[in-house]
């Protein structure tokens, strides 16, 4: 089942679509997620490894301030309880304990996990990137097994990952000026700003 087709066209990727779900919701998703159940594709959460890929490369090419992703988690031994955090020459390192998250009924689905970026070797990457990592509680996947006997995504969460930023809300100063590339990028190529303005001053016939 392909999660991560045609986002690129729809959802977060679409000018003025905005895609601020609760950490209830992102379970929730997470959940139809791992038993292979379908959503809507205007869902912009994509299937991607985040433990082979830096951070700055998944947002090559992305306006988007934060993107979503289903991950597999791996396990450093076999039997260990501890996952690889590693990446590159950095890693994600644990922020907190986690909290629960849980139904409208309170019943706890899972628990949130910040996560920080570290790596000492490359300063301006250091402590830039930030991820909100979603995963199932126990007493719900075994109801997934019980229920489900194609069940076969244990170790995979839903991550949200954003860079931080500084107290101006695109990170960039403001300029009084701006450049022709800038306009071209808003509305598109030349042809169709000439075709625009033929079309505003073309004389209206009854």
């Amino acid at each position: 089942m392909e999660y991560n087709k045609e986002v690129e066209e729809n959802s977060a990727h679409t000018e003025g679509f905005r895609f601020h779900p609760t950490d209830r919701e992102l379970m929730k998703y997470l959940i139809l997620f791992v038993i292979s159940k379908p959503f809507s594709k205007l869902v912009p959460i994509v299937l991607e490894d985040l433990y082979t890929i830096e951070p700055w490369d998944i947002f090559k090419g992305k306006k988007d301030r934060a993107l979503y992703f289903f991950t597999e988690l791996k396990k450093k031994k076999t039997g260990n309880t501890r996952y690889v955090r590693s990446v590159g020459e950095g890693s994600w390192k644990s922020q907190d304990k986690g909290k629960a998250v849980c139904s409208e009924k309170g019943s706890i689905l899972g628990y949130k996990r910040s996560l920080r970026y570290q790596n000492p070797g490359l300063p301006l990457h250091d402590g830039q990137w930030l991820m909100k990592e979603y995963s199932i509680c126990d007493d719900v996947k075994k109801h997934l097994r019980q229920r489900f006997h194609e069940y076969n995504k244990e170790h995979y969460v839903l991550c949200r990952v954003k860079r931080k930023i500084g107290k101006d809300e695109d990170g960039i100063a403001p300029k009084e000026t701006i450049i022709d590339e800038e306009i071209n990028d808003i509305i598109g190529s030349n042809d169709a700003a000439d075709t625009l303005a033929i079309d505003i001053n073309r004389p209206f016939h009854g």
